[in-house]
């Protein structure tokens, strides 16, 4: 429970941090995760201007390191994010042969150690932010459908928690599409990942809360869901060599019923983030 003192100061931080972001969970989300360097400053009587000012400081730093990076060809963001999504994907498919029911804590049950002999709870891939996964497999004969994928980047912790059912009668003719759509849903939610740790132009932010969220085919066009859905399906088009309408159409096809999309909603929004897939790889 916050005293009232430390809610004032907690909040004059968060004033001062969205009059520098113009984004309000941009820095809601920044304020929460630096919740005990703020505390340390309140204890240590620190002018909350101050506190505010270093956050805004490590935004920046991150987001000019990583431009740097870019700028000079050290590394490429498609190079980067290729090998953590196949590291990742093969993680997975490995967990789904053998068959490793409930929550798999990714990289924490993989049993990797560090330089220092500690194991390592979360993914440290050059020039993407740490973050780890939760990925619960279950099999299911009872469901509607081959299988059932969902995915969520919780943006309090970095963590991309992944949920996958599969009905064993379809099993291993299913795995196609699984592993599509694995490989689709890792990139989405790590674009997440990145936006989430203010390496993205604040256009592509989410500007919504839970209460005022878009329902339907009007959440995939939110600024913050778009690049991440063509990222996902640029990776799918590359793994099957398919046009972009197809592989966008059939992704909202094999997933209808976990969207309560209708086959209107799924020309509506082929036809838009086709639109927007050529649009922003023009670029």
């Amino acid at each position: 429970m916050m005293s009232e003192e430390f809610k004032d100061y907690y909040n004059q931080i968060l004033e001062d941090v969205f009059v520098q972001t113009n984004n309000i969970p941009y820095a809601e989300t920044l304020v929460k995760r630096n919740y005990f360097r703020i505390k340390t400053g309140f204890y240590e009587d620190e002018n909350p201007k101050k506190v505010a000012n270093d956050l805004i400081f490590q935004i920046n730093e991150t987001v000019n390191n990583t431009k740097k990076l870019l700028s000079e060809g050290l590394i490429t963001e498609s190079k980067k994010t290729d090998f953590a999504v196949r590291s990742i994907v093969r993680t997975i498919v490995d967990l789904i042969k053998k068959e490793s029911l409930g929550t798999n804590y990714l990289p924490e049950d993989l049993k990797i150690k560090n330089k220092y002999g500690e194991d390592i709870i979360e993914y440290d891939f050059t020039g993407i932010p740490y973050f780890s996964i939760e990925f619960d497999f279950q099999l299911d004969r009872n469901i509607d459908s081959e299988y059932s994928l969902n995915s969520h980047f919780s943006n309090e912790d970095d963590v991309i928690e992944m949920k996958l059912i599969i009905n064993p009668e379809y099993y291993p003719q299913c795995m196609y599409d699984v592993i599509a759509d694995l490989n689709d849903n890792v990139v989405h939610e790590m674009e997440h990942l990145f936006q989430n740790n203010m390496m993205r132009p604040s256009h592509e932010m989410d500007l919504y809360t839970d209460k005022n969220r878009p329902k339907g085919s009007d959440y995939y066009k939110q600024q913050h869901e778009i690049p991440a859905q063509i990222k996902g399906f640029k990776r799918v088009k590359k793994l099957r060599n398919e046009p972009i309408e197809k592989v966008i159409k059939d992704w909202f096809h094999r997933n209808k019923n976990n969207h309560n999309l209708n086959d209107y909603d799924i020309d509506e929004l082929t036809k838009f983030l086709s639109i927007k897939y050529r649009d922003y790889y023009s670029q």
